[in-house]
């Protein structure tokens, strides 16, 4: 939950997040960022991202006006674990 006001007309938004999970971020998008054209968003490696049938649903529910989507996973460096995961296929 924020805790201060946001402008809800954002058409760009950028977000950079270290430990976020999948579930928090359909919050936030649904409930804060409903006109969305332009979508970045980083965090840390977590195979919850890969998901792509959850990523459409989310932008077909959530983000009607999307044209660009831009997901950037880092990797975790202290446990030295970034995979590639089969399921990337799905974005293509």
């Amino acid at each position: 939950v924020l805790n201060h006001p946001v402008n809800n007309k954002l058409s760009h938004l950028s977000l950079r997040m270290s430990d976020i999970n999948f579930n928090q971020l359909e919050l936030l998008i649904s409930n804060y960022f409903p006109h969305l054209e332009v979508f970045r968003f980083s965090t840390n490696y977590k195979i919850e991202y890969f998901d792509a049938s959850r990523w459409k649903e989310l932008i077909l529910s959530s983000m009607c006006k999307l044209h660009i989507f831009d997901l950037e996973l880092l990797p975790n460096y202290e446990n030295n674990h970034m995979t590639s995961h089969p399921s990337i296929e799905q974005f293509k």
